[in-house]
């Protein structure tokens, strides 16, 4: 269901042990299809403004980032990063039902 809370989030203290939970979960893309999908995202072939995708950053790899339309943006360490590039995957955010306006009622 949109707007859930995941109560599943794996608990770690260093990279290391960071990087040893998504190994657990068979790497950081099937980590994060496994919370979306538990938050009743769907993917999406072609991602709008405002949906979530990973996108294979030069330098720094899989990366989850935000659509900002023909670009992605990423949080670094104290920086955000923009790159245009195609994601790996992504995930609509906004459903295709609710994506309709609403019809006002006079």
């Amino acid at each position: 269901m949109i707007g859930e809370r995941f109560a599943d989030r794996p608990r770690y203290r260093s990279a290391r042990d960071a990087y040893r939970q998504l190994r657990a979960y068979g790497g950081f893309q099937a980590y994060c299809e496994l919370v979306f999908a538990r938050l009743g995202l769907e993917t999406t072939s072609e991602p709008k403004r405002g949906d979530i995708g990973l996108v294979d950053i030069p330098g720094t790899g899989l990366t989850a980032c935000l659509c900002l339309g023909r670009s992605w943006a990423a949080r670094g360490e104290g920086s955000f990063t923009m790159v245009q590039a195609a994601p790996v995957i992504a995930w609509s955010v906004v459903p295709p039902e609710a994506s309709r306006r609403p019809r006002c009622l006079r």
